[in-house]
């Protein structure tokens, strides 16, 4: 079932990143709102994409509750899932 519904759903940021997410987990408002005090560049994709894993890294542990960008993205989509799957 999980598997199926992770095939069948392709997952944008700011889904998963919802503002609430961010309220709750990080001392910013939105994900754009944190990128910007980041100086990171999201303006296309192709932008976010350039940025430097490690920069992203050390800012996402100095400026939330996770160690890295894969742990916030990892429990987002966890909370997504269980929140669209389970109810």
């Amino acid at each position: 079932m999980l598997k199926n519904f992770l095939k069948q759903n392709q997952f944008h940021l700011d889904e998963l990143l919802s503002k609430s997410f961010m309220s709750k987990n990080t001392d910013f408002k939105s994900f754009e709102h944190m990128m910007q005090k980041g100086n990171f560049d999201i303006s296309t994709p192709e932008a976010f994409k350039k940025i430097p894993d490690s920069d992203l890294d050390k800012f996402i542990s100095k400026n939330t509750k996770f160690k890295s960008w894969k742990d916030m993205l990892d429990c987002a989509t966890s909370k997504y899932v269980q929140e669209h799957l389970f109810g």
